[in-house]
């Protein structure tokens, strides 16, 4: 396996949609290399929102794949599933497969790490049906280690904070964290990022979420997806620890 030289694809994340007149105009971009961790409870979201970015971000990305254990995404998605494995669907640039085991996700990053052709953007809803929260697999474990330096990025969901791989936190750019009333759960997001951003999570609205840039060690502001706007709004910006 080699570097690859290709340029990475941008896309706007979220654009800033406050409601305060005095807000400025900023956005958001994810890059094809970058990681997105999505944390919250059942219900809050979490799939709703992976939906709308494969939509509307990661489907311009040149290559995607997309493990979806439970067929969530396959009516919104107008996919088709051929047999239980690989989906067929209209956008030619993505691959759906439907996996169930640690095993079967570790086989398809195998074939991932092998491909010499453009970088591949790795979707897994509720990656925690896969990944152990304190040992990966080789191949897996070296896609979240080295995945950066051969332009691989992802986009990763959890029910539960605390069984998401260290691994895993530490090599995203990015982490949409919903609101987490297990005590155990906070106890280790505490371990994992600042203090600063654990600490807000009671002010956390119901189904909105705190987007936080983990490399720069910033909340960029406090979100929720307008369901009946298909839209993503930013309720508070410049929130500042």
């Amino acid at each position: 396996m080699s570097n690859k030289d290709n340029n990475t694809s941008k896309k706007s994340l979220i654009s800033n949609e406050a409601e305060s007149p005095s807000s400025k105009n900023e956005e958001v971009t994810i890059k094809s290399d970058d990681k997105i961790c999505i944390v919250g409870y059942s219900g809050a979201g979490k799939t709703v929102l992976m939906d709308y970015f494969l939509n509307n971000v990661v489907v311009n990305f040149p290559n995607v794949v997309v493990v979806d254990p439970v067929s969530k995404f396959s009516e919104k998605t107008n996919i088709r599933y051929k047999g239980v494995v690989k989906a067929i669907n209209p956008h030619k640039n993505i691959v759906i497969y439907k996996l169930q085991t640690e095993d079967d996700l570790e086989e398809l990053i195998t074939k991932i790490n092998d491909i010499d052709e453009e970088p591949v953007f790795l979707c897994v809803d509720e990656i925690d049906r896969f990944v152990r929260f304190n040992y990966m697999l080789p191949e897996t474990s070296l896609f979240f280690q080295q995945g950066r330096n051969y332009k691989h990025g992802g986009l990763f969901s959890v029910r539960q904070v605390g069984l998401l791989n260290k691994q895993i936190f530490s090599n995203s750019h990015y982490l949409i964290l919903f609101k987490v009333y297990n005590k155990n759960d906070i106890l280790y997001l505490e371990s994992v990022i600042p203090y600063k951003f654990v600490k807000l999570i009671p002010e956390l609205q119901e189904h909105s979420f705190y987007l936080i840039d983990l490399h720069k060690s910033i909340l960029i502001g406090e979100y929720k997806y307008d369901m009946k706007l298909k839209k993503l709004k930013k309720l508070r910006e410049g929130i500042n620890p």
